[in-house]
């Protein structure tokens, strides 16, 4: 059987373990000891469609150095703040017939774990979903999406995410990731906004001034990967080039064209929220920093991007969220 890996146990990491051990496949995860209690007995998994699995069988440690094990897959679950740190704890558990799935949010961090590894397969790997602790051994995922897994022939194993797929995480073979990657981009640049906000998604969804914060941003997107080029494909309840616009729409219209997006569970927030109410750096550079940057070697400028990232780390330098003016985002 093969031997899986899932290093980093946060939300994310956490519940594809969950998923995978559900399938009866060979789970360790490698995270904080303060995450140890999660994995101890029995751990549970829920989704926004009444699916539930709960499994003892996760092996849970919290250094490389008690590793003895060869592992076939290795899912680098951490998030890009600390890939650094991982890059250089992995090393020690990188075989040469390890693949290596790399499940960064935004553009770019899966080159620089080929750097480490150029020996070795590396895939990137796509979560399209927001996932929530509902205690400390129930994590909950609140919103529709699957598991897309770069594939080429030419690796020679094409069956991965099949293997992993499960009821509570639909796994999907991918070969043109970098459309994906952009089109998940697309979707990731509301994080920033939802941990500006301080209130739930479905709230948020809820408010036009957010939304067509958010619409802006995915608009400058859009455009800048337009302009290089790319045909993005469809995450979301309706075309990605149609998002913004159907964000954009009064209420009563967004309620009827956008019920897909508000099919969420209430309670849910995005990663980048959790980053800041626990005091940790966020990614917004590589997510909407990411549009602002290839924006600019296109020469096109991304103005609600910018603002987003400046306003993202002035609450970082803070501290506090007090003050936040969403109107103040319309007028970039």
């Amino acid at each position: 059987m093969s031997q899986h890996l899932i290093f980093g146990a946060g939300l994310i990491g956490g519940y594809m373990a969950g998923s995978f051990a559900s399938k009866g496949l060979s789970v360790t995860v490698l995270g904080r000891e303060s995450l140890r209690k999660r994995f101890a007995e029995e751990f549970t998994i829920t989704d926004y469609q009444g699916n539930r699995a709960t499994t003892s069988e996760i092996h849970f440690i919290s250094g490389v150095e008690t590793i003895d094990t060869a592992f076939d897959y290795i899912w680098l679950t951490v998030k890009c703040t600390g890939l650094e740190q991982a890059l250089l704890d992995m090393a020690k558990l990188v075989s040469p017939n390890t693949t290596i799935l790399s499940c960064q949010n935004g553009l770019g961090t899966d080159d620089l774990v080929r750097a480490s590894f150029p020996n070795n397969i590396v895939r990137r790997v796509i979560m399209t979903s927001n996932v929530a602790q509902q205690s400390d051994t129930h994590l909950h995922r609140g919103s529709e999406g699957d598991l897309f897994v770069e594939a080429h022939s030419a690796d020679g194993d094409i069956s991965l995410a099949s293997t992993v797929s499960s009821e509570l995480l639909i796994a999907q073979n991918i070969e043109s990731m970098e459309a994906y990657s952009w089109a998940k981009l697309q979707l990731n640049l509301a994080n920033a906004v939802n941990a500006l906000a301080d209130i739930p998604v479905k709230q948020m969804l809820e408010h036009r001034v957010y939304r067509r914060i958010i619409a802006g941003a995915m608009q400058e997107l859009i455009d800048v990967s337009r302009a290089k080029g790319l045909s993005l494909p469809k995450l979301a309840a309706v075309p990605m080039r149609f998002v913004p616009k159907v964000l954009n729409t009064p209420n009563i219209i967004f309620n009827i064209l956008g019920s897909k997006m508000m099919d969420i569970d209430p309670t849910v927030r995005t990663s980048m929220w959790w980053d800041i109410s626990n005091g940790r750096l966020t990614e917004v550079d590589v997510l909407n920093g990411a549009v602002v940057a290839e924006g600019e070697k296109l020469g096109h400028k991304c103005p609600i991007n910018q603002k987003i990232v400046e306003m993202v780390h002035q609450v970082e330098s803070s501290g506090s969220r007090e003050g936040f003016d969403p109107s103040a985002l319309l007028s970039s």
